[in-house]
């Protein structure tokens, strides 16, 4: 094509587009007739149901009460509850935080007695100290007449041996039978990050 019919071509094309936008029809879009309206229904409201807790039966807890004694190189926080030794800090051990306690992560008392394991291991006694004696008695009477009485004599000097005296006496009016029973002497804890297992446990103390 010469140059002559280059330029006869672009002006068509000019005219054609100059033409679209002045003459050409423009299009309208139909109107959207508006939904007719839905008639309402006639909900009735739900009712707001508030629950009702149960009365739950009340039960009397004896608070627990503790009593701490000394001896020269450990100090006893004794508890009302399981009648025994709840906590022992050795003041002459140092550990990385504080001295070194013993019993401290455990859930019964040093001294705890049950029939079967763990029940009724914390029922209360009375606690009676006598710090100048270097002797903590705690001491209960069940509903069936058997009483138990624990003594605690504490070293007086810088030992850690104390000993510990179980009497039990049948109060009641009917013969007093058991199968034995469970003493507990506490639980152990690791004292150093780095200790072994076999630093936590305990022994027999033979032959005197």
């Amino acid at each position: 094509m010469d140059r002559k019919g280059m330029v006869a071509v672009a002006i068509a094309i000019v005219v054609m587009v100059v033409w679209q936008i002045k003459f050409a029809p423009k299009y309208v879009a139909p109107p959207v007739a508006a939904p007719s309206p839905t008639p309402m229904a006639s909900v009735s409201p739900t009712p707001i149901v508030t629950p009702v807790t149960a009365p739950t039966a009340q039960t009397d807890t004896i608070p627990e009460t503790l009593e701490s004694v000394s001896s020269p190189s450990v100090q006893y926080d004794f508890t009302n509850l399981g009648g025994g030794i709840s906590r022992a800090e050795l003041s002459k051990y140092p550990a990385e935080s504080g001295n070194v306690r013993m019993n401290e992560f455990g859930s019964l008392p040093i001294g705890a007695i049950s029939e079967n394991p763990g029940e009724a291991a914390t029922e209360a006694y009375a606690i009676t100290s006598n710090a100048a004696g270097g002797e903590v008695l705690c001491e209960r009477t069940g509903s069936n007449g058997l009483q138990i009485v624990k003594k605690f004599t504490l070293p007086k000097t810088d030992d850690y041996r104390m000993q510990l005296d179980v009497t039990f006496t049948n109060r009641g009016a009917e013969p007093w039978k058991s199968s034995g029973y469970y003493l507990y002497v506490g639980s152990a804890a690791a004292i150093h990050q780095r200790d072994l297992p076999t630093y936590t446990g305990f022994d027999f103390y033979r032959n005197g």
